[in-house]
């Protein structure tokens, strides 16, 4: 279900057993610029935007781009490597490939870990599936 205003990108559970090492939510803070979803590498089209996902982890609150619209909430991590986001906010622009966005959206609520290797920011669902990478931003 793809609920943009007011839509909630939900995910809450344990973190699947073969995440690796515990993640310290300090580790998030800062831009990352998408690189894949759903186990397709991610190319930014220059005619769009830079599709992105910022975490401020003093206040706990994510924002960022889906190439086309801007979003932001809050997110909680409940114990390492385990995330959850708020019901998100989003601007409604159309533009060139939305379904680089509708398939992050439809994402979003399934993700219930990450997992940070090497500048990589991986949401997981609940099976241990990677669902969507981002790599760190330089001077992040």
């Amino acid at each position: 279900m793809l609920l943009i205003i007011g839509g909630v990108f939900v995910s809450c559970s344990s973190v699947p057993k073969n995440s690796g090492e515990s993640q310290d939510v300090s580790q998030l803070q800062g831009k990352w610029l998408l690189s894949a979803l759903e186990e397709n590498p991610f190319s930014q089209n220059p005619q769009q935007k830079e599709a992105f996902i910022e975490f401020d982890t003093g206040t706990m609150q994510v924002s960022g781009n889906s190439s086309i619209n801007q979003f932001g909430g809050n997110f909680a991590v409940s114990e390492p490597g385990s995330i959850a986001f708020s019901p998100m906010r989003s601007t409604l622009m159309a533009g060139l490939n939305m379904e680089t966005e509708n398939l992050l959206y439809k994402a979003f609520p399934r993700v219930t870990a990450y997992l940070i290797e090497d500048d990589i920011l991986s949401f997981l669902d609940s099976s241990g599936t990677v669902l969507i990478q981002y790599t760190k931003a330089a001077g992040s």
